[in-house]
């Protein structure tokens, strides 16, 4: 029985040492789930994990959205193996008499192998299914941006004074992709030609002067 020892016993140590166990693997199943959709996701961007400081807090959130977008599953999943072990402690062990240790430890391994399979299947799955989401609806959710870059950055190249201009227009169409402690991401995507791959620039922060998010989701139109 859950939470007995031995003898039958409830034991409120063995209680918490399952309790603890079964967090622990929550957690981890949460981590794994959240870092394969953070994988997948910056991937469809053609960005390396890598390349972008998450932190871990991050992840866990990432895992959060992986159970909240495959709840139905992963709950019809969590009741069948609870009725599973409930089958077998009140009839499989009558059935089959004392199973051998190392039959047992080889279900468990399989069980426990195939659980964190999942959440690697599903978040690369959920963070496909949201980049073709916003692919879909002209990136909504990613807001416009304008980066005001230091005078020092585009020194020497006309290329880079080019881009530091169209940076800072006051009409910016690039979209902000992602932020971390080191440096800002953006797209730009172009209405009216071939929006995939969509060209990721990385702006370090330190030739960062000013960001300013703005209150739309406006893609470029390739009008004259």
């Amino acid at each position: 029985m859950i939470g007995s020892d031995a003898n039958g016993k409830i034991s409120w140590t063995v209680i918490i040492g399952e309790t603890g166990l079964v967090v622990a693997s929550g957690a981890a199943w949460l981590y794994l789930a959240g870092w394969r959709f953070a994988e997948q996701y910056f991937a469809e961007f053609g960005i390396g994990i890598s390349a972008i400081g998450l932190d871990r807090e991050y992840l866990i959130t990432y895992g959060v959205w992986v159970v909240l977008d495959h709840w139905g599953l992963l709950a019809v999943g969590a009741a069948a193996l609870v009725g599973g072990f409930r089958l077998w402690q009140t009839r499989g062990r009558r059935a089959l008499g004392p199973v051998p240790a190392v039959a047992i430890v080889g279900v468990v391994a399989a069980l426990i192998v195939a659980l964190f399979a999942l959440a690697h299947e599903l978040g690369g799955r959920d963070a496909r299914h949201r980049v073709a989401q916003i692919r879909a609806h002209d990136y909504a959710g990613l807001r416009n941006v304008r980066l005001h870059t230091a005078a020092a950055w585009a020194e020497g190249s006309d290329a880079l004074k080019a881009l530091a201009q169209d940076l800072a227009d006051p009409q910016a169409c690039y979209r902000l992709l992602f932020a971390d402690r080191t440096s800002v991401f953006v797209i730009k995507p172009v209405r009216g030609e071939p929006d995939w791959p969509v060209p990721v620039l990385q702006v370090a922060r330190a030739d960062i002067k000013a960001v300013r998010i703005l209150d739309r989701e406006r893609s470029c139109s390739s009008a004259p």
